[in-house]
């Protein structure tokens, strides 16, 4: 899911993207998906995945987790469920992962 959350950020942001823009992202993915997102983490991994030096270390791992379902989530809706850009942001994160020598199980 890292690679996807990775690879799914690039393609929405640009390196060195404005602060705002990305609270205004993550805010806009409150207003759809409710009080259950945890908006700073979110935003402190996008930033992280972007190259800022943001400390995501304290981050609990389940929060983490939901943060980046909730992104992936609202970001295809933002792609208007465009199943080939989706299809493509999988298929390169899972590429990715291979090439690291990883063997995930396949759905």
């Amino acid at each position: 899911m890292i690679a996807s959350f990775d690879i799914a950020i690039r393609r929405r942001f640009t390196s060195g993207a404005d602060l705002q823009e990305i609270s205004t992202f993550v805010a806009d993915i409150r207003r759809a998906f409710g009080s259950s997102v945890p908006s700073l983490e979110a935003e402190a991994l996008i930033r992280h995945m972007l190259g800022d030096d943001v400390e995501i270390d304290d981050i609990p791992p389940r929060t983490r987790t939901q943060a980046m379902i909730f992104v992936l989530g609202a970001l295809a809706d933002f792609l208007e469920r465009d199943t080939n850009e989706v299809d493509a942001i999988l298929l390169e994160a899972e590429q990715r992962v291979f090439a690291r020598g990883l063997e995930p199980e396949l759905a």
